[in-house]
């Protein structure tokens, strides 16, 4: 099958925004974009020209709430992937995929239903000690862990003492399970509520604790800013937050960096023909 190129990945990545920011404002749910769609919001008012996916984050109520209502949503186009809705589902953070499209992300284990999405991520609070902090990041870390391997066909660099550790850990996730893992790594997140902490992270804490340990304040407030053809709620304090994830981050990266960050086959499920012969019926 024709594979969907960028703009249009694009494009339907847009669309799935917009279907979950209509939900959000409808039902009072406050979230926010971030990473680099945060980023893209800010530096060219939509996409960074080579990303291939959208970030958003919520605090637990919200996030919990926007769940719910997408768990139980009808609609045929967009469904949502978690760890207990979905058994072949490893993240421990949800997603709201395009049933039109299909997505094999490389070295990674099939995932039923999977197609083009947004992240959907929790963001929840960190000890205010900060040795604790740091120990509770990396045990988080470690579960990440867990997710990752559990989720590669086979796992990069496995030869020498390094390849062995993973291996290791590999092993320990499956003989743990997905659903233990689920539950003690929900459990860790729920610990400390971001309102009463004075830093925070989030439930895929996939970079260093420089970029992933943020101050919480920046999710209090949201504001509206344009993406591409659309509003998208961010958080006012943008330039605490991208100002401690990219430095400066109005200066553009060197050419050869500006490549999509996730490599993947991604094709319609259907030919565009018969999609649009069932639109008309």
């Amino acid at each position: 099958m024709k594979q969907i190129e960028l703009k249009e990945i694009q494009k339907i990545e847009l669309d799935i925004l917009k279907y979950i920011d209509d939900i959000c404002q409808k039902n009072g749910i406050d979230y926010t974009v971030v990473g680099g769609t945060a980023l893209g919001t800010i530096r060219h008012n939509g996409f960074i020209p080579w990303d291939d996916d959208i970030d958003i984050g919520l605090t637990a109520k919200n996030y919990y709430k926007l769940l719910e209502i997408l768990k139980k949503d009808k609609n045929d186009q967009y469904k949502l992937l978690d760890p207990t809705v979905e058994e072949t589902y490893l993240y421990p953070f949800a997603k709201l995929i395009d049933t039109r499209t299909s997505l094999v992300e490389n070295n990674q284990k099939p995932i039923n239903n999977y197609g083009i999405y947004v992240d959907i991520f929790l963001y929840y609070g960190l000890p205010n000690n900060k040795w604790y902090r740091l120990l509770y990041f990396y045990n988080l870390k470690k579960y990440q862990l867990y997710f990752s391997y559990m989720l590669q066909e086979k796992i990069p660099n496995s030869d020498g003492v390094k390849g062995c550790i993973k291996k290791i850990i590999k092993w320990n996730a499956k003989r743990i399970g997905k659903e233990k893992l689920i539950k003690r790594f929900e459990k860790l997140c729920n610990k400390y509520p971001i309102e009463k902490s004075d830093y925070c992270t989030s439930n895929w804490p996939c970079v260093s604790r420089k970029y992933q340990i943020l101050y919480s304040d920046v999710f209090k407030k949201t504001m509206r800013h344009k993406f591409e053809s659309i509003e998208v709620n961010i958080m006012e304090k943008y330039d605490k937050y991208l100002t401690n994830g990219y430095g400066d981050y109005m200066k553009l990266p060197p050419v050869e960096k500006r490549k999509a960050p996730h490599p993947s086959d991604v094709h319609w499920r259907k030919k565009t023909n018969e999609r649009t012969k069932n639109k008309s019926r």
